[in-house]
């Protein structure tokens, strides 16, 4: 009971597997159809696992291997083959579903592998036959020249980490294996399979494969569906279990090796027509005796004749003309199964008449034999092929029976009517290359007689009457050109440039000439060839030349004077010589005459261009109107190749034009006037600064007038109603009024001193040590006092009980004076807090109010000299510029926050803690 249960279950599960991997199959072939096949990319250079066969369709064993596992999966699929490195590049942009890895190769996260390896790809090295065999590539020396296919997947990652000494190569495998056959290269590393397939393919009969200490790849389907993969190894492992797998293998690996799938049928068969041969013999064996008399007889003549056929290779067929058939006697002279209206359509159509005339003569009572010369068709009437036959056709007739046959006797003369043929062409093109070549060549005979010479030479030595008998007369010993040079018999090759002068013949040439005796096999002189030049019109020339050339002298002298003066100039000038080109879209800039010492592109140029001036500096190239005008502007460059810094230059050019009058580029100069038009900026800068700094103190003056007169009067005005008053109150009043308008005038008149001081020589600043917690306490005591406002609080924070410093306590008091005389002006209700803390090895000084605030746009300049916020406040504006000079000289920093208008805002000072020579700075 229990092994039955588990006989259903281990069924059940086979059932589940069946329906989960139809189901499977089914998705596929839904995703994979005619609309949107799968796209299979395959390398069409790697027989024979992928590549494209003669007529151009995909083959080979991957090819094949997919073809039979696609099909059973009912997938439409397409196969793409390209060059190697376009296979990877497909893969990469997701352009194809399936291709061929190797374990060399590095996986990506996205691929997914067969589980069953497709093939293994054994690496080999191919040599030479006789060229020394190799074992390891790390032996190879470091002289020889090992290559690799041109962008190889399979073998470029096997050798990436060996430490080859052997110079290294890419080549595509034909021009590899052509180099290594030829000995123009020592090694070409490459796979077993391709390599075997590749030289047979190129008929190369003496190269050989090496093995090497390289273990072989694995090879591998991947694809980006991994459903995909997983039925291909399903498919993969079935066609291996019917043994499919082993036939495909065999096919396009061992095809020595024969797969039998006949039936015994067959072996019935063949045993049978064994029999049947068998009792055939039997039959003729006893046939046999009753004739060997008659054969005996007819033996030795029949020998006779045979041999006589041979020996001339003549092959005889006999045609009946009452049955319309051809019988071949000796040979394959007919087809047999052919009738004489077939032999005439195979005659070549120019002998087809005269065939024709052959038979009616035939025909005729009194002719017996004929002499037979016709080409035949014996190929395809597609793809004719023509042999030639040549023999008799003999006329036999048996009077009792009244029976006409005729026996066609011939032989095959297609090769030796090829090799007249070529023959004649050979010597049709040997004349025709002697008449037309473009040197003049003569022949003469070992006596010296002229044998021929070519069109040129009759040209050269005017061959015509009288000339031609001049020379037909004439030995070549004897010519006056020659005599006391050339001799009869000589052997040694003459190769001289002499004066033809012949004035009988109006002659007068100066000619290059060379002389070789041409010997037989026995070493005999069988004639003389000679070449000629006409070297007449270079002489002429050459002495032309030579006037020319000392002409050139003197002008490049003269050119190379103003060449030296003009590299002079531009050297000691800032001057640059520019020439840009519409074609190649360059601008080249040179400092002399003599070569190109910056090269850039249009778009680099008006890239390098001040912001606002780009669109006019690219309008300069890319206008078409612009390009045919001369140019002459200033630019403005953010960054220039020229002198590595921010330039300006001053540029004027030509246009440069072509035959037909356009415009090719410009040419021209360019200067560097960068520091002209610095002089003139910080002309006008100080010529601004001068004016702005006349305004500021006139406005200075005027505020300062305003401001000294308004406590002024108001200590004046107040004194004298102090004794015009009894009241206490109002004494009180008068005497505190009194009090904080001498307070004013006498920090208006410190600010103005201080300024002045400023002016003339830096702050001096005092340090000594101070416990700045107790000094800090001092000061807010005092400053307190200018907070009158009953609205408004006055806050201290002094985080510490003591606080060491190395500080100039007068001028820090000065700074936090400025700061809460500065606040109590803006500040109407809320408070004044002022405080500080140890921040970066230094005291950060702090005062916050709650007052009018500053806007953004005036937070910038509120440190300058003579700027006041709002006109109807009291003050010069001098206050805060002197915190910011005193923090400058202590080598610290000053600022303020603020929200904006009437949100508040906080001044900040940060010095040093410890102030030392090192860290004190003059004043700028």
């Amino acid at each position: 009971m229990a092994r039955y249960k588990r006989y259903t279950l281990r069924l059940m599960l086979m059932l589940l597997t069946l329906l989960y991997s139809v189901r499977g199959e089914a998705k596929l072939a839904d995703r994979y159809n005619e609309q949107h096949p799968l796209v299979i990319v395959c390398d069409w250079e790697l027989a024979p696992y992928e590549f494209l066969d003669d007529g151009g369709t995909p083959s080979g064993y991957t090819v094949e291997l997919l073809k039979a596992i696609l099909d059973k999966l009912n997938i439409s699929y397409q196969f793409v083959l390209k060059e190697n490195p376009l296979v990877l590049d497909s893969v990469d942009r997701h352009q194809t579903g399936l291709f061929m890895v190797s374990s060399y190769q590095s996986a990506k996260a996205d691929w997914h592998l067969t589980s069953n390896v497709i093939s293994y790809y054994k690496v080999k090295v191919a040599t030479q036959k006789n060229a020394p065999p190799v074992s390891s590539l790390e032996d190879i020396d470091a002289d020889k020249l090992l290559i690799i296919r041109l962008d190889s997947r399979i073998v470029a990652p096997i050798l990436k980490d060996l430490p080859l000494k052997a110079s290294v190569e890419y080549h595509a495998p034909m021009e590899a294996l052509a180099g290594v056959s030829s000995g123009k290269y020592d090694y070409f590393i490459w796979g077993e399979e391709p390599l075997k397939w590749k030289i047979r393919e190129l008929n190369l009969e003496n190269i050989r494969l090496n093995d090497v200490d390289v273990l072989a790849a694995e090879l591998r389907l991947a694809g980006y569906d991994k459903e995909l993969i997983t039925a291909i190894d399903d498919q993969y492992a079935r066609l291996e279990q019917d043994g499919d797998l082993d036939v495909l293998r065999d096919k396009w690996f061992h095809p020595e090796r024969h797969h039998d799938n006949g039936s015994p049928l067959m072996l019935y068969s063949v045993i049978a027509a064994v029999l049947l041969l068998l009792v055939l013999f039997l039959i003729h064996r006893l046939a046999s005796q009753r004739v060997r008399k008659m054969t005996l007889r007819n033996s030795e003549q029949t020998r006779l004749m045979n041999l006589a056929l041979d020996m001339g290779g003549y092959m005889v067929s006999e045609y009946d003309p009452r049955r319309d058939t051809f019988k071949n006697q000796r040979g394959q002279l007919m087809n047999e199964q052919s009738n004489m209206a077939d032999v005439e359509a195979e005659v070549h159509p120019d002998d087809h008449q005269a065939f024709l005339d052959k038979v009616e003569e035939l025909k005729q009572r009194d002719v017996t034999s004929s002499e037979l010369m016709v080409r035949r068709n014996d190929g395809t009437a597609a793809a004719p092929h023509w042999q030639y036959l040549q023999g008799n056709c003999i006329k036999e007739r048996d009077e009792d029976t009244r029976k006409t046959t005729f026996l066609m006797v011939a032989k095959d003369i297609t090769k030796d009517m090829a090799e007249q043929h070529r023959n004649d062409e050979q010597a049709v093109l040997y004349m025709k290359a002697f008449e037309t070549s473009l040197v003049a060549m003569s022949f003469y005979d070992a006596e010296g007689h002229l044998l021929d010479m070519n069109a040129r030479m009759r040209d050269i030595v005017g061959a015509q009457n009288p000339n031609q008998e001049f020379f037909n007369e004439t030995l070549l010993w004897d010519a006056p050109l020659f005599r006391n040079i050339l001799y009869k018999g000589m052997t040694e090759v003459v190769h001289a440039c002499q004066h033809m002068h012949y004035p009988d013949i109006h002659l007068d040439k100066y000619l290059e000439y060379r002389l070789r005796p041409v010997f037989n096999d026995d070493g005999e002189i069988r004639y003389y060839a000679m070449t000629v030049r006409d070297v007449t019109s270079e002489r002429n020339l050459y002495r032309e030349q030579q006037a020319i050339e000392r002409q050139l002298r003197v002008t490049d002298e003269e050119a190379k004077k103003f060449e030296s003066q003009l590299n002079y100039l531009l050297s000691n000038t800032h001057m640059f010589i520019w020439h840009s080109n519409y074609n190649t879209r360059m601008i080249e800039v040179a400092r002399s005459l003599h070569k190109v010492d910056y090269t850039f592109s249009f778009d680099e140029y008006v890239g390098s261009v001040v912001g606002e001036e780009k669109d006019s500096a690219s309008a300069t190239f890319y206008n078409p109107l612009m390009r045919a005008q001369p140019v002459n502007f200033i630019r403005h460059y953010e960054h220039s190749v020229l002198t590595n810094r921010n330039s300006w230059f001053a540029v004027s050019g030509t246009p440069v034009l072509d035959k037909n009058g356009l415009s090719q580029g410009h040419f021209g100069v360019i200067r560097d006037i960068t520091q002209l038009m610095q002089t003139q900026e910080e002309l006008r800068s100080e010529t601004a600064r001068a004016q702005q700094s006349g305004q500021l103190k006139t406005t200075f003056l005027a505020n300062m007038t305003h401001e000294i007169r308004t406590p002024l009067n108001a200590i004046v005005g107040f004194s004298d109603l102090l004794h015009m008053t009894e009241a206490p109150e109002d004494r009180k009043e008068f005497i505190r009024i009194i009090r904080h308008n001498c307070d004013l005038l006498l920090r208006l008149i410190d600010d103005i001193l201080e300024t002045s001081t400023m002016s003339e020589r830096p702050q001096s600043i005092e340090a000594e040590d101070t416990d700045f917690a107790v000094f800090f306490n001092e000061v807010c005591q005092t400053v307190a006092q200018r907070v009158q406002e009953p609205g408004v609080s006055f806050i201290t924070d002094n985080p510490y009980t003591t606080f060491p410093a190395c500080t100039d306590k007068e001028r820090v008091q000065q700074v936090i004076t400025n700061f809460v005389t500065n606040a109590v002006k803006y500040t109407r209700e809320g408070h004044i807090k002022v405080g500080y803390r140890a921040e970066d090895d230094g005291i950060l000084i702090y005062c916050e109010d709650t007052g009018a605030g500053i806007p953004k746009e005036k937070q910038a300049t509120v440190f300058d000299r003579f700027v006041k916020l709002n006109d109807y406040v009291q003050g010069t504006g001098l206050g805060l510029s002197i915190c910011k000079a005193i923090a400058e000289r202590c080598g610290g920093r000053i600022g303020l926050s603020s929200e904006g208008e009437g949100k508040g805002s906080t001044f900040w000072i940060w010095i040093p803690r410890y102030l030392t020579s090192s860290n004190l700075t003059a004043e700028k």
